[in-house]
């Protein structure tokens, strides 16, 4: 018997990052390329390169099988954590399902930044890693708002900034009651009766 030790292969990461260049790539050149594509192209593209990077990770990565699937569960699991935590209007929002659909992009490039930061690290610092990765990808959606949806996207506020119905609310109390308007000086206005010559 040989002592060889077997070293675990390395993660095959060029897919990965080829992907993530490709997504920015046509996210930002789709929409000037197609400016009065009816679709969001962007959005599209963005989308289907996300779920590449999911398979690459699970299918080609070379990463061991147990940490493939339990990234990917662990993402899958912040998603549903980050949800009730988001503003009222980014969890209600697309029938309470938005919450299942825009955070994908951003795991899917925490999942290639941090394969690719990751590859030395072994045992609690790579999984802390892991962690802060997804944590990162997700804040954005814990410190925002939506104040509806335009058609250029979502139209997105700080979540701690007032929304125009609690703006209008904090200062109706200074404006003046409908009992409390003048009524137009001058003479009144005549009656039908009046203006007909009608006595």
């Amino acid at each position: 018997m040989t002592n060889e030790i077997k070293t675990r292969k390395p993660i095959r990461l060029w897919p990965g990052v080829a992907l993530v260049i490709a997504v920015v790539l046509f996210y930002v050149g789709l929409p000037i390329a197609l400016p009065d594509a009816e679709l969001p192209v962007d959005l599209i593209a963005v989308m289907i390169g996300a779920v590449l990077i999911v398979i690459w990770w699970l299918a080609f990565s070379r990463a061991p099988w147990l940490e493939r699937l339990g990234v990917i569960g662990f993402m899958a699991a912040a998603m549903l954590i980050a949800k009730p935590l988001t503003h009222p209007s980014i969890e209600g929002a697309g029938q309470r399902m938005i919450m299942y659909v825009l955070p994908v992009p951003f795991l899917a490039l925490a999942l290639v930044a941090w394969a690719a930061a990751a590859q030395k690290l072994r045992g609690a610092a790579r999984h802390a890693a892991l962690v802060a990765a997804v944590v990162l990808s997700l804040t954005p959606f814990l410190i925002v708002r939506t104040a509806g949806v335009s058609s250029t996207g979502f139209e997105l506020h700080w979540r701690w900034t007032p929304t125009p119905e609690e703006i209008l609310l904090a200062r109706g109390d200074d404006e003046p009651k409908a009992s409390e308007v003048d009524e137009p000086k001058g003479s009144p206005l005549p009656t039908a009766s009046k203006a007909s010559g009608i006595d």
